[in-house]
Parts: structure tokens; C-alpha cells; sequence
């Protein structure tokens, strides 16, 4: 069964049919296979790389996770295994800054 707290934001589905799910509470990615059975967490509460503030949105390509923070206000690129790739995007109103993105 997908259980999240009661705020999940957003959700993609990886090619293999594994479900990613964005916690905004939680700060974390849960992922579950296609039979709704949890099968790790991606990240923990936090500002440093793989680390998430409320995420809030979340888009998968191939083996790649793109992952926007309402929290840190920034979004950060991992591999759907969770390895931090890189992140852009600060707090603001000017270019490659976000507020709430």
C-alpha cells in the first residue's frame, strides 16, 4: 500500500513502473514498485546536496529525477537511485531564481 503523510505533492512513474512519490512533510522521495509496495526513501530533511525542503514537484527522464523545492527554492537533478547529480536556482525574482518554484 502507498503511504506518504498526508501532503504528497507530486508523483512520476520511471519506465520500470517504480512510482516516485514527493513527501512535502516528510522532505523525501518515497519510491514504490508497481504493486504499491514501498521499496526505499530517496533523501532527508535538510539544504545540502540530496537533501530536500518541501518537495513539491518531481519529473522523471530515463534514469534521471529533476526534483523542485518550495522549501529551498531551487531544483535539484539525481539519479533515480538517489545520487545527487546537480542543482540550480536560488530565493529570488531574477534570472535562475525562484520563489516557491
Amino acid at each position: 500500500v502507498i503511504k506518504c503523510s498526508d501532503d504528497t505533492m507530486s508523483i512520476a512513474i520511471h519506465d520500470s513502473g517504480d512510482i516516485y512519490v514527493a513527501c512535502l512533510s516528510d522532505s523525501n522521495i518515497n519510491v514504490f514498485d508497481h504493486a504499491g509496495m514501498q521499496k526505499r526513501t530517496i533523501g532527508s530533511r535538510g539544504s545540502g546536496d540530496g537533501q530536500f525542503n518541501s518537495p513539491h514537484g518531481l519529473f522523471i527522464k530515463g534514469d534521471v529525477m529533476y526534483v523542485a523545492e518550495y522549501g529551498n527554492y531551487r531544483i535539484q537533478k539525481l539519479t533515480t537511485g538517489g545520487q545527487f547529480m546537480q542543482k540550480f536556482g536560488q530565493h529570488g525574482s531574477g534570472q535562475g531564481q525562484f520563489y516557491g518554484p
